[in-house]
């Protein structure tokens, strides 16, 4: 069993919080009894001793990992180590620009926000099209307002504004 992929990998995906069930599986498995919950078995078969052992080894080496594992399945996420922070001008008002290539990791979100000195509006869209048609864009944030985006990469917005020369201000964690 040592070496059987497929256990490792169940092992890891249980996580810490579903060992205990997995251990009473294991151990309901000898002879199709199910221990009553509290009752202590001292006598395990070697199958599943091995696999009690392999499980306990898999915990210990790889919490990282399955802390990782538990982000993704029950939506605990870790703090990042950093954060990163930026700005963008539109030059032209009625001229949209692309925002830079920054990668916003998986569960995080990025905070836009139109700079508290612009005198005109701020608007967004899904491409340049988008962001210079009325019709199409996000309707407007004034100075100071923001949105919250959860998207994979900043550069999948574009702004536009209504004024030469102003913009927006970013966040997200890293």
């Amino acid at each position: 069993m040592a070496g059987d992929n497929k256990g490792k990998e169940a092992a890891l995906v249980v996580g810490a919080g579903g060992v205990g069930a997995l251990i009473y599986a294991l151990l309901a498995k000898k002879e199709g009894v199910v221990p009553p919950p509290g009752e202590v078995i001292f006598h395990l078969d070697d199958e599943t001793r091995e696999a009690l052992a392999n499980i306990l080894a898999l915990l210990s080496t790889n919490n990282e990992y399955l802390a990782q594992i538990a982000a993704k399945e029950i939506g605990v996420l870790a703090n990042k180590p950093a954060l990163m922070t930026g700005q963008k001008n539109v030059t032209t008002a009625g001229t949209a620009v692309r925002l830079p290539d920054v990668v916003i990791p998986d569960g995080f979100k990025v905070v836009v926000m139109a700079k508290p000195t612009n005198t005109g509006y701020i608007y967004l869209g899904a491409s340049k099209v988008a962001a210079e048609d009325s019709s199409t864009y996000f309707n407007r944030l004034e100075a100071g307002d923001s949105i919250t985006l959860q998207i994979t990469t900043l550069k999948l917005v574009f702004i536009n504004s209504s004024v030469d020369g102003e913009g927006i201000t970013w966040i997200v964690e890293q």
